[in-house]
Parts: structure tokens; C-alpha cells; sequence
């Protein structure tokens, strides 16, 4: 595919941003034994306990009230580790229809030193909203989801899966374990970006950066996700933006980079509560729409050469893992599906550059 005005800009970020990840891999690869890794350095799954009043948070999960927790894990010297903390219920949807809600975990920066969690305040913590095991495919679906997003730009939230053993301190749920995982702080994807946090109620076309934008767009569009947007708050929140954060060179005034989360109403997640916005009048959530802007097409070629260059990435990230068979199935021919669409020049005229949107 040829590329289009303004993508020769963007293919050297691509290249800029290839070579970085390509050096944090070496970094990786290379790391002098018994260095100290961070929490998200390792993407290994972390099994930790969690002991509070389970119950407790669960008759009044919408309160949202902190309670007093203790987090136990055996850190790589193969010592338990016990952290004093404060968990809580998060959430807005998944909060209303889930039994066990998502949680927010807040540490105390003095007892974490030396640990894992050191210099870290507070963790989302994307839980099984449910004991069936169809849920537990959904919170790993998710999680990959993060995955392909870093594979494709390191301006974005990094996630490790966790297995946590949940203990009821008061003693009236019986102990149990389920799948969940953890995202990344924005401040920290800013500080490690060079870049800082901001706030704004709303972004204009112009306000953010074309580039990474359009590999938003064409990522949204990989994982069949209609739930977010690059310039608008969501109805709960006078922040933009809706399912996103955002961030932003230092001492520019443009250039404002959207970092995307929350991904279970994702057609490849195919959550069995998610429905489709009702404006869009698809039958559901595996029916892709493509919503990125037509100020954007100028960098559509350079995002999909960079999605090309790593699907043998992400389609080994959907090879096994904890998956189920049949959701590891279901979610490789859904990517296949999209590689067919990018891969024909005819399916891109189609169903991108003629159905983009002319306004934000």
C-alpha cells in the first residue's frame, strides 16, 4: 500500500518507536542477574493473596469505601512478602452488573519499599466479574488486549496478569481464587513517555497528535471496540476522555497523546453483558465500525504497516496462557479477519477511508 500525505512523518515515529521497543527488549533479554525488575517489567502472572472484608465490600461495593487489606506474595528470593493496604470497589458498569466488582488497591509508600510495589500508590485491579469460567476468559481477552497496544506503541497503559487467592477476614466467604490483573498508573505511562499528565474537558481534532491517533482508530478497530473516544467525556465524567487518559509533551501545546483502557465491551472479548452503543444500530459487539476521523486518513497507511509488521506478535499472545481453547480460537479468527479487511486495498478504500467521520 502506498503511503498518503503526511504518513512519511509518521513512519519515522514508527521507526523511532520500533527501535525502542526493540531496546527494552534487548534490556530485557540482557538484564544482569538478581536485577531489581518493576511490577510491570515481568510478564509472568503473579499469584498474590488478598485478605479483607470480602463481604463487607460486597454488600456495599457501590459505597466505594476503603478497607483495610493486606496483600501477601513471595517475591524471586522465595520470601513472603505482607503489605499493609487499603482496598476498594471501582467502576461503573461493571460495577453495577458484576458480583465481584473491580477494585482499586491503595498502598502505603513507606511499608511497600524495597517490594514490589515500591513508589507506586494506587493500582486498578481488573477482576473475574464472575465465578464462571467464561469470565476468567474474559479478564485474559482483556489483558491481551493491553498486550497488542504495547506491541504497537509504548504510549500506552502496561498491564500484569495476576491470580489472586481472596480471603474474607471476617470469615463469612469461603476463600476463593480468580483470574484478574493489574493496569498501569497514567502518571507513571507519562513519566516513563517523557511526557506529562494533563486534564481537559475536551480535546479538538487539532489538539491531538494525528499520528498516534489514527493507529488509536485502527486499533480500536482491530479489537472491534466502539466504547471510547479520542476528543469527548464520557456521560459519567467531565474528563476526556471516554475510556481514555491523556498526556502530552512538555512545553508544547499540542500533540496530546490518548492512552486507551477499559476494553471488555470489545468484540474480541465478546463479553456476554456487552452490548453495542444503540446509535450504531449493529446487531453487536462483533460487528466492526470503524470511528476514526477522515482528518486522520493521511496516516492510515503507516498505521496499518505498523499492524502488519506485528501480527505474528499478536496472534502468539492468543496461542495458549490460560486461555480456553474455544476463546483462543474464537479471538485468532477474529484478528484473521481483520488482516483480511487491511490487507486488500479495496476493503481499506471501503470500509476506512469512505467510512470515516467528518467531525468529533
Amino acid at each position: 500500500m502506498k503511503l498518503q500525505a503526511g504518513d512519511r512523518g509518521y513512519a519515522n515515529r514508527v521507526t523511532v518507536v520500533a527501535a525502542r521497543l526493540w531496546a527494552l527488549a534487548l534490556l530485557a533479554t540482557f538484564a544482569l542477574p538478581g536485577a531489581a525488575r518493576g511490577l510491570f517489567d515481568d510478564e509472568t502472572e503473579l499469584a498474590i493473596v488478598l485478605e479483607f472484608p470480602v463481604r463487607e465490600m460486597l454488600r456495599h461495593k457501590k459505597a466505594k469505601k476503603p478497607l483495610p487489606a493486606t496483600l501477601h506474595y513471595i517475591d524471586e528470593t522465595g520470601q513472603r512478602i505482607s503489605l499493609p493496604l487499603q482496598v476498594r470497589a471501582r467502576g461503573n458498569t461493571r460495577l453495577e452488573i458484576c458480583a465481584f466488582p473491580p477494585i482499586r488497591l491503595d498502598f502505603e509508600p513507606k511499608a511497600s519499599v524495597g517490594t514490589l510495589f515500591a513508589g507506586l500508590r494506587d493500582l486498578k485491579v481488573v477482576t473475574q466479574c464472575k465465578r464462571d469460567g467464561r469470565y476468567a476468559d474474559y479478564v485474559r481477552l482483556e489483558h491481551r488486549i493491553y498486550r497488542i497496544f504495547n506491541l504497537l506503541t509504548p504510549l500506552s497503559f502496561r498491564a500484569r496478569m495476576l491470580r489472586i487467592s481472596y480471603r474474607d477476614t471476617d470469615g463469612s466467604i469461603a476463600p476463593f481464587t480468580a483470574a484478574a490483573f493489574l493496569i498501569e498508573d497514567i502518571e507513571d505511562v507519562a513519566r516513563r513517555n517523557d511526557m506529562r499528565r494533563i486534564r481537559r474537558a475536551r480535546l479538538g481534532v487539532a489538539d491531538a497528535d494525528p499520528a498516534h491517533t489514527n493507529l488509536l482508530e485502527l486499533f480500536q478497530y482491530l479489537i472491534g471496540n466502539t466504547d471510547w473516544s479520542a476528543y469527548h467525556a464520557s456521560k459519567r465524567r467531565d474528563e476526556c476522555c471516554h475510556n481514555g487518559r491523556t498526556i502530552q509533551p512538555e512545553g508544547v501545546s499540542g500533540g496530546v497523546v490518548v492512552v486507551p483502557f477499559d476494553f471488555d465491551y470489545a468484540g474480541l472479548v465478546n463479553a456476554r453483558y456487552a452490548v453495542p452503543h444503540p446509535d450504531l444500530r449493529i446487531p453487536s459487539v462483533r460487528k466492526r465500525v470503524y470511528r476514526g476521523m477522515c482528518a486522520n486518513n493521511g496516516y492510515v497507511a503507516a498505521s496499518i504497516e505498523r499492524l502488519l509488521q506485528a501480527r505474528p506478535q499478536i496472534e502468539a499472545l492468543f496461542a495458549g496462557g490460560g486461555l480456553s481453547d474455544r476463546a483462543g480460537s474464537s479471538a485468532l479468527s477474529y484478528i484473521e479477519r481483520f488482516y483480511d479487511i487491511i490487507e486488500d486495498e479495496h476493503e481499506v478504500k471501503r470500509r476506512i477511508y469512505d467510512d470515516c467521520r467528518g467531525e468529533s
